[in-house]
């Protein structure tokens, strides 16, 4: 449409001067290169702008993160010129929308949609308390989490000690060490939980070993995105995991303190 009033503009004026629109053409080079010059950020930003829009790649609403700026929180406007982001300590960034073009930004609409939110946090094993499953050990903490129990029986009756079946959210573990069971209880407990999804993908397992200790993440999918609700059920899964892991005999030396998907704490 901008191209055809700019068409018609042009022959209007031709045919009132009585001159070629060659003519006109001509002369409106040396002026189009001083609009563009004096006019730079809001022609830039009408082309990001119409990007961003043609593309769905950002609304009001959205929560966003651009690297490389304060910029992480909720897009409150977005002019031809400026996005206005509120942060979540309630400061105002303000960004050019073409660099949001010319360069990467995190969107995290889709993961409010999804209705899901990622749970992926460690806390760090003392090597040292991770031991053998004695009959002793599994007597006690059968007794104190018989929810365990169906798993220790399955794993006896296939003549088994490792479980380590496929699909989103299967109860892997062992029955070797103190830690493998451990693994299996704690998915147990996730998969009992109405605060975690049971669709989305679901885990308990050991990472590469670090200073800290031996990494035990947790990883699961919460059923609430909303912030406060969110860190409710991370706190409440983490301080679980903390107690529970004092019956199994092992030792804590410290624990992630944001999830591992998030930028900052509001994140």
């Amino acid at each position: 449409m901008g191209i055809v009033w700019i068409v018609v503009v042009i022959i209007c004026v031709s045919i009132i001067v009585h001159k070629s629109p060659a003519a006109l053409l001509g002369g409106l080079t040396a002026f189009a290169a001083v609009v563009m010059l004096i006019f730079k950020d809001s022609i830039l930003g009408c082309v990001a702008g119409v990007q961003l829009s043609s593309n769905d790649m950002l609304r009001v609403g959205d929560w966003i993160v651009v690297p490389n700026t304060l910029a992480n929180g909720v897009v409150v406007d977005v002019t031809l010129t400026t996005v206005k982001v509120q942060n979540f300590d309630n400061t105002m960034v303000m960004v050019p929308p073409y660099s949001l073009v010319s360069n990467s930004f995190q969107n995290w609409r889709a993961m409010s949609d999804s209705g899901v939110r990622r749970v992926a946090q460690s806390i760090y094993i003392n090597p040292d308390s991770i031991k053998p499953l004695t009959d002793e050990m599994l007597a006690n903490i059968t007794k104190k989490f018989p929810e365990v129990q169906p798993f220790v029986d399955k794993m006896k009756k296939d003549g088994k000690t490792v479980a380590w079946d496929p699909g989103n959210a299967p109860v892997n573990g062992t029955l070797e060490s103190n830690i493998g069971l451990f693994r299996a209880y704690m998915v147990t407990y996730l998969l009992a939980s109405p605060m975690i999804a049971h669709d989305q993908d679901l885990m308990v397992c050991i990472q590469p070993m670090s200073p800290e200790g031996v990494p035990l993440q947790i990883y699961c999918f919460s059923v609430t995105t909303q912030w406060e609700a969110f860190e409710g059920v991370l706190s409440a899964v983490m301080e679980h995991a903390m107690l529970a892991s004092s019956t199994f005999g092992l030792e804590i030396l410290s624990a992630d303190h944001l999830s591992v998907d998030t930028p900052d704490k509001k994140a």
